[in-house]
């Protein structure tokens, strides 16, 4: 008895009404031996775990679902199996309650609150379907998502503040601020999202190979310069991939870049830190700090609040948003969409990244396609109109 004080309520309810706390737990080693009997076969039977097994025969057949869709299900996949594997020594498709809730506080690190509900509800969809799919024996009555999800508030914080708008900034206002930046890689960062509509994780990820400079001491410092395969046509442009994680894009973009832009990314180049990027040594990051990390979206945003506030921060209780780095796309999407008159607006969702109304298959031939058909069309509208910084 005297042990039993030393227990928590929870303990003590599960030992005096033998509840199950661990139902999965039996089926780890016939998961395992199942799973080792699938990759023996020849590659293209392959079906893989149930994870892998639900994109294939949910997702992707989905016909609503883009390539961008089914790379975030891969990253959220990759991440559950590593974090079961390596820190529970658990097969992914045997969860209890405790593992779930441990992965919703490890991916809460790096993510905001309802980022890591979308990460989280991918693994309860795969989970639900083992339920009902008569393949898998995860019984109805247990799921160590739902009983996770009721003990964690993944709502942000802020929330309201999608409802609002960022207060009206002239064109004038944002080029003030930017030239009152001396720094160069703050002014380049803050600069760039500017020009280019990003968003702080898409910045954050741009590797050198992505971008095309036409300048010679520039590119015999960095031999992966424009190497990308995606850029040989373009010079004096940069990629955003889609299929990365940070990266919010529906679509791939080729973007072209004006004379500030190039401007702001030579000037960079030129004093970047010679530290090696740890987790691309063969092709960096556009950005590294002198301790050798990348740039973190966190990072960005303080650069962000550095330069704009407090002018430019509200009150939480106050009718705008204050001005962060998603300032930079909004102001972009305006200036396309409402500023200007006649621009096509699949141009203007083509330099957002998002889906456009031309059909586009799965195949790297058909992105090729893609960007090629809209990167013509978009090129000379954007060098000659994309708003100036004076900088």
């Amino acid at each position: 008895m005297s042990n039993d004080y030393n227990k928590t309520a929870a303990e003590l309810r599960r030992e005096r009404f033998g509840l199950e706390t661990d139902p999965l737990k039996e089926l780890d080693p016939v998961l395992r031996e199942i799973n080792e009997i699938d990759a023996q076969k020849p590659p293209e039977e392959q079906e893989g775990d149930g994870l892998q097994q639900y994109i294939d025969k949910i997702q992707r057949r989905a016909l609503e679902h883009a390539e961008g869709t089914i790379y975030n299900y891969e990253l959220t996949f990759r991440d559950w199996r590593e974090y079961m594997y390596g820190e529970h020594d658990r097969h992914p498709a045997c969860p209890n309650k405790e593992h779930v809730l441990g992965f919703i506080d490890l991916m809460r690190e790096t993510n905001k609150p309802s980022t890591t509900g979308k990460i989280i509800s991918r693994l309860h969809e795969a989970y639900k379907w083992w339920q009902v799919s008569g393949d898998f024996k995860h019984d109805l009555d247990y799921d160590p998502f739902e009983a996770a999800l009721m003990e964690r508030n993944l709502k942000d914080t802020q929330e309201e503040d999608k409802t609002k708008s960022p207060p009206y900034v002239t064109l004038d206002d944002v080029r003030e601020v930017v030239h009152g930046i001396k720094h160069i890689a703050d002014r380049a960062i803050v600069g760039l999202q500017l020009k280019l509509g990003c968003r702080s994780g898409e910045l954050a990820n741009i590797r050198i190979s992505e971008i095309r400079l036409s300048h010679e001491f520039i590119s015999e410092s960095y031999p992966m310069l424009g190497s990308h395969r995606r850029l040989r046509e373009y010079p004096d442009a940069l990629l955003i991939p889609h299929n990365r994680k940070g990266n919010k894009r529906e679509r791939s973009t080729v973007i072209p870049l004006d004379e500030e832009a190039r401007k702001l990314l030579i000037s960079w180049l030129l004093v970047r830190p010679d530290v090696p990027d740890p987790d691309h040594p063969d092709d960096p990051r556009l950005f590294m700090t002198h301790k050798g990390k990348p740039l973190a979206v966190n990072d960005i945003h303080y650069i962000w609040s550095k330069y704009w506030w407090p002018e430019y921060e509200q009150p939480k209780d106050g009718q705008y948003r204050s001005i962060t780095p998603s300032f930079a796309r909004h102001r972009f999407s305006t200036y396309w969409q409402s500023d200007l008159t006649g621009i096509n607006r699949e141009y203007v969702k083509y330099l957002r990244g998002d889906v456009t109304d031309t059909g586009l298959g799965k195949s790297p031939d058909a992105l090729d396609h893609y960007i090629h058909t809209f990167y013509e069309d978009v090129e000379e509208v954007y060098r000659n109109r994309m708003y100036d910084l004076y900088i």
